[in-house]
């Protein structure tokens, strides 16, 4: 018994919803590898930069260190540093935000 895969796609709706399905599915797998490739950062060197630039230049460098990264770990950095000098209740709902 010969099996071709194009007669059962031509003869099969469901088998043409199933495989355009999965090419929707292959497409976000592939966007979300890429988005979260790019966005990748080295936790350890980023806090190095970090401290540095709040130790010798305040929280206005450290937030810019923070905007130079496009990663999530730099967006809650940056949304902490921005409630600086306010009570730790309201820093904490910021980053948790």
């Amino acid at each position: 018994m010969d099996i071709n895969i194009v007669d059962t796609l031509r003869s099969s709706f469901t088998m043409i919803i199933l495989v355009g399905c999965s090419i929707v599915a292959l497409t976000f797998i592939f966007e979300r590898w890429l988005f979260y490739k790019n966005t990748a950062v080295d936790a350890d060197r980023f806090f190095i930069k970090l401290k540095d630039a709040f130790r010798n230049e305040g929280v206005e460098k450290a937030i810019s260190v923070c905007n130079s990264s496009l990663s999530p770990l730099a967006a809650v950095v940056k949304s902490g540093l921005e409630e600086f000098g306010k009570d730790a209740k309201s820093v904490e709902e910021m980053m948790d935000a």
